[in-house]
């Protein structure tokens, strides 16, 4: 995949986890949870960081993504994407007794939030956006467009 990364964000997250006790299926296994949640319920804190890269594909922009007439084009951009990756070396745990599967549960929990977050945030897409646009009009306008216009559609051909 060609991907044009428009926009990296440091973020960082302060994170909770309580696992629900799971069902063993087996008498003695389902008391030695109950004892487990009881007694010494499992729980974890954490200040967790990321990077979240935007981005967009440009291997998607081929003849039906690009229209030119004379020296302008048109161009109709694919959606942006976000990817997170977390920084484990920077996570500062705060409190924990989680194994490590909760462990890595509470980190994919994070991810997820991160994801979320970073996805719903429109002013932080439409920067990421601008950039993309910033960068590919540079480029057309380098092969000697003397306009590049960024549309939802393309628009006809010329004599349709």
């Amino acid at each position: 995949m060609a991907r044009l990364e428009t926009l990296e964000v440091s973020l960082y997250k302060k994170v909770s986890y309580a696992p629900e006790p799971l069902a063993a299926g087996s008498l003695w296994g389902d008391l030695a949870a109950w004892a487990r949640h009881t007694l010494r319920p499992p729980q974890g804190r954490a200040i967790v960081f990321a990077e979240a890269h935007l981005s967009v594909d440009v291997s998607r922009l081929g003849p039906g993504a690009l229209r030119t007439r004379g020296r302008e084009a048109w161009l109709v951009l694919p959606p942006l994407q976000v990817r997170v990756e977390l920084r484990p070396g920077e996570t500062e745990v705060i409190g924990s007794n989680l194994d490590s599967a909760e462990t890595a549960q509470l980190l994919e929990l994070a991810r997820t939030a991160f994801q979320r977050q970073v996805e719903g945030d429109r002013p932080l897409r439409e920067r990421a956006l601008r950039q993309a646009q910033r960068a590919l009009a540079a480029l057309l306008l380098g092969l000697g467009f003397a306009r590049v216009h960024f549309v939802e559609a393309l628009p006809e051909p010329a004599g349709s």
